[in-house]
């Protein structure tokens, strides 16, 4: 995979405009949430669930978003099938990197006690919410699932479980984490944490894809 190959996912998407109700979601949702004025680590906490919900929509979203022929045509352009599913893959990471940058300035303006190490840990805590959450959605996109009703009420299910059961990785240990007044950041867990779900999630793609591809 290249950057031309990623722009190009990136272009469709944007013609598609499938990008737009989930920006608009978490858009408003971290305006909601954020003009509360709470802490830093409680507003950081609420950010990494909305992001984590909204990523895997939108991973899913664009996935769905590609027709069978544009997949092909894709395909031929950036060297192959594979090529083309990462492609859509970092375009919705890319667009969810754009939510990032708006929760980050939202907490900037309303947070309380924001300091500099915070908001590395924000960043942390929300990149860390992207990849799971990105991972998921392409997991319960073509060519896994073709319905998108089924995908998302697998993200749905996924988001609850990953709230109600405690220490479920990674999205209720870092609520768990951050949503305490004071103190500073949970360095060594943020950097665990990151490190495991990247290589979980690639995991689980990989896995996903493979098993599709092998059913097909």
């Amino acid at each position: 995979m290249n950057a031309a190959a990623v722009w190009y996912a990136l272009a469709g998407s944007m013609g598609s405009q499938r990008w737009a109700a989930p920006v608009a979601t978490f858009a408003a949702a971290v305006l909601v949430l954020y003009a509360q004025g709470g802490d830093v680590g409680t507003t950081t906490a609420m950010g990494v669930v909305v992001l984590f919900v909204v990523s895997a929509w939108l991973a899913a979203a664009l996935a769905h978003g590609e027709p069978a022929d544009r997949t092909a045509v894709t395909a031929a352009s950036v060297g192959g099938l594979h090529r083309a599913r990462l492609a859509t893959v970092a375009a919705a990471a890319v667009w969810a990197q754009g939510l990032v940058l708006l929760s980050l300035l939202a907490t900037v303006l309303l947070a309380r006690g924001v300091t500099a190490p915070w908001l590395v840990a924000e960043l942390v805590a929300h990149e860390t919410a992207l990849v799971a959450g990105t991972a998921l959605g392409t997991a319960c996109a073509p060519p896994v699932l073709s319905r998108a009703g089924w995908s998302l009420a697998i993200v749905l299910t996924v988001t609850v479980a990953e709230l109600v059961v405690p220490h479920a990785p990674p999205v209720r240990l870092l609520v768990d984490a951050l949503d305490t007044p004071g103190g500073q950041p949970p360095w060594a867990l943020l950097a665990g944490l990151l490190l495991a779900t990247v290589a979980s999630s690639a995991a689980l793609v990989a896995a996903a894809w493979a098993w599709a591809w092998r059913r097909g």
